[in-house]
């Protein structure tokens, strides 16, 4: 399946056109070796050289003599498997975007989920009605968050030692600290349903694992900032001002601790990061990253999963 793009005749009398195409943001005032050259009347391409699972950023500028003027750029990925749910995108790009909400039954009921990834007996299922995901793209792979806890009175710990805390992040970037304490134990927890397999994992704190840098300011910047807070109206706080993807009134509940895919290691003890909410109307911009002694996590936190599916 190519990556068709289509664009508007403004009236330009262009002598002719270039198609550029990148993995990453153009730069226009640097522009790299187009990827074709068009008549000027043309207003379409199709790119069939495009590969599996890869967000193309592309530029399509219409020339006339010495001038070159480029579009705004299309941001495209190639999936032709977005997994459960709706397939088109409400909101946003293909870097970042929003498919909309899929029924929790759709892929799996809290209590389903619990059983395949072995924690019934860990942790109580939240058996609050209305909960769904929220299907979203971000860079290139498909994410599935559910709007509410999936459960609640387990530790860093329990997740950890059943694989899912980092997901499918290479073994060389787990944290010494936390393998010297709780084990070298393979995360990537793989579960399937409706012939869909996921990696359960939790949403990151920031962009890369770090040892070092407690800060708020430093522990931001990840899935749970760029991400999460997109899936909810009511915020203040806003990386790269996201906008909102999700227009209706979910909000972030008070004083929900919510564990994130970060660590600090110390000379004592492993602190886990998570997100508290602490203001009264739900607004994200009062959540705190908040370093937590992983032994001390089992009576409070709550168990936010991110679904990544394979593809």
């Amino acid at each position: 399946m190519p990556i068709k793009l289509d664009w508007i005749d403004h009236n330009v009398a262009a002598d002719s056109r270039n198609v550029y195409r990148s993995t990453s943001k153009i730069d226009v005032g640097n522009l790299p070796a187009p990827l074709a050259v068009l008549p000027g009347n043309a207003l379409t391409y199709t790119d069939n050289t495009v590969q599996r699972n890869i967000t193309y950023h592309y530029v399509v500028t219409s020339v006339q003599g010495a001038d070159e003027a480029p579009s705004a750029e299309y941001v495209i990925a190639y999936i032709p498997n977005t997994g459960p749910g709706p397939q088109t995108l409400l909101r946003g790009t293909w870097d970042y975007g929003y498919f909309g909400r899929v029924p929790l039954e759709d892929i799996f009921s809290a209590t389903e989920f619990l059983t395949a990834c072995d924690m019934s007996a860990l942790s109580t299922v939240n058996a609050t009605s209305g909960n769904y995901w929220h299907k979203v793209v971000y860079k290139g792979k498909i994410l599935f968050f559910p709007n509410l806890m999936i459960a609640s009175t387990l530790s860093f710990q329990s997740l950890y030692q059943k694989g899912l805390v980092y997901g499918l992040e290479p073994s060389a970037n787990w944290p010494s600290a936390i393998k010297t304490l709780l084990g070298t134990i393979e995360q990537g927890k793989i579960v399937t349903s409706q012939g869909n397999r996921f990696v359960v994992r939790l949403p990151t704190s920031r962009e890369t694992l770090a040892t070092t840098g407690t800060t708020s300011a430093q522990l931001r910047g990840g899935e749970i900032d760029k991400v999460f807070a997109g899936l909810y109206l009511n915020r203040e706080f806003n990386v790269d001002n996201i906008p909102a993807m999700d227009e209706s009134s979910s909000t972030i509940g008070v004083s929900v601790h919510r564990l994130t895919a970060d660590y600090h290691s110390t000379t004592a003890q492993v602190n886990v990061v998570t997100r508290t909410c602490i203001s009264t109307n739900g607004n994200i911009d009062s959540v705190q990253a908040t370093p937590l002694q992983y032994s001390n996590a089992s009576s409070y936190v709550q168990w936010t999963p991110v679904l990544e599916l394979q593809i």
